[in-house]
């Protein structure tokens, strides 16, 4: 077995296929052909010249870009690099690989589209690499699951199937002491630059329970027929945007949810930062801000659907903590006001003095996420998400 922490040093000395027509294309050793040189296709070749060289793999037993379709599977996409045994003559997958360039890295949604590939195709390894880090995981049928291995098998421990250590069970989630905390500088994963002082341990309080998986959210159908089907733990979750932004990529808590007469969703909680800027030529004056971010993942979506800023709608109102929006959209036409009355006709228990009251926690005490005031935060935040994106449709319609 290779040792994870011995890879970026023996990756360095990979060296690449020959580059041919003025630098514009290598030479495939594995496809036998020319492929255009681009930073997906780099992290590619290094990573099945690692696998021939280091892990020993045949190179007649790797295969890059493989369609679905070559092993019968009636799915559209392409596997980045696959690792086949030969059984009876016939060439079955037993690891599957993920590549990254460098500029996206790796996040649990590329080890999900790894592991969708690699159930598709029945393969025992899942390796996802970025060109930095590399990471493998091994099928597991007691918990049928992949789980993090502490090395990288050799083709030989491949073919044995070999019962590598897992990484199984993380170290237990360690709560701060809030009332020991004098100040929360190191905390500014969660903390905001310009978030109120009085505010900073209330929103620790929160995103550590987002963090804590000792405590889960009870199963079961709430208001709204919103049904929590499971609590799946926690995520790296990688988002951005066109302008190379990746603001919300990071660790979010994610429920698999169903909505009344819909298909389940997973969706996913993290408080976040957005960092304080000044004359910025893009972002011009931003203030330094701590935000509440709901996502969404399904067969058609991945996406951020709210950033509640906690610097303003946070309070502490009698020992109470009251988390509220005022409904703003970032659409053409679209008018907080009559967003705010299209609630307040179908659910109006969500709305108070003119605001979307979102949840009411304790202020004095740890939250858990099998608190029942917990549970009916992230409730009404679901509620509140499908109204935005009913509000949504119905802009699109009227700005047609």
């Amino acid at each position: 077995m290779i040792q994870s922490t011995d890879f970026r040093k023996q990756f360095s000395k990979i060296q690449l296929p020959a580059i041919h027509n003025n630098g514009s294309h290598f030479l495939d050793p594995f496809r036998k052909r020319l492929v255009p040189v681009t930073p997906e296709e780099k992290v590619r070749q290094r990573t099945a010249c690692y696998i021939r060289d280091v892990l020993r793999v045949p190179e007649h037993m790797i295969f890059l870009e493989e369609h679905l379709s070559h092993y019968g599977i009636d799915k559209n996409g392409r596997v980045d690099i696959v690792i086949c045994e030969e059984k009876e003559e016939t060439r079955m997958p037993i690891t599957i690989v993920e590549c990254k360039s460098e500029s996206v890295g790796l996040s649990d949604q590329a080890l999900e589209q790894a592991t969708n590939y690699a159930n598709d195709l029945f393969a025992t390894y899942v390796i996802i690499s970025d060109g930095n880090e590399i990471s493998c995981y091994a099928y597991e049928e007691e918990s049928d699951n992949y789980h993090l291995l502490n090395g990288l098998p050799t083709y030989d421990e491949m073919l044995k199937r070999e019962r590598l250590k897992a990484e199984i069970d993380g170290e237990p989630f360690i709560r701060t002491d809030l009332t020991s905390v004098s100040n929360f500088l190191d905390y500014d994963w969660c903390i905001g630059e310009d978030t109120p002082p009085a505010k900073h341990r209330h929103i620790v309080n929160l995103a550590e329970a987002l963090l804590d998986c000792s405590h889960k959210i009870p199963i079961g159908t709430y208001t709204g027929g919103i049904e929590f089907l499971a609590d799946l733990g926690l995520s790296y979750r990688r988002y951005g945007d066109a302008s190379g932004s990746d603001f919300g990529s990071g660790v979010y808590r994610l429920l698999h949810i169903k909505l009344s007469n819909r298909e389940s969703n997973i969706y996913g909680f993290s408080i976040q930062t957005v960092g304080k800027t000044e004359n910025d030529p893009k972002y011009g004056n931003l203030t330094g801000k701590s935000v509440l971010i709901v996502s969404v993942s399904g067969d058609q979506t991945d996406e951020m659907l709210v950033q509640i800023n906690l610097n303003v709608f946070l309070q502490e109102i009698n020992d109470k903590l009251i988390i509220t929006h005022n409904g703003k959209f970032g659409m053409k036409n679209a008018r907080s006001e009559e967003f705010r009355s299209r609630i307040q006709e179908f659910n109006p228990d969500l709305i108070n003095n003119g605001r979307v009251l979102l949840g009411t926690l304790p202020a004095d005490k740890l939250l858990y996420m099998d608190d029942l005031q917990m549970t009916e935060l992230l409730v009404n935040l679901i509620r509140y998400c499908d109204h935005r994106n009913r509000y949504k449709a119905y802009l699109r319609n009227r700005n047609k």
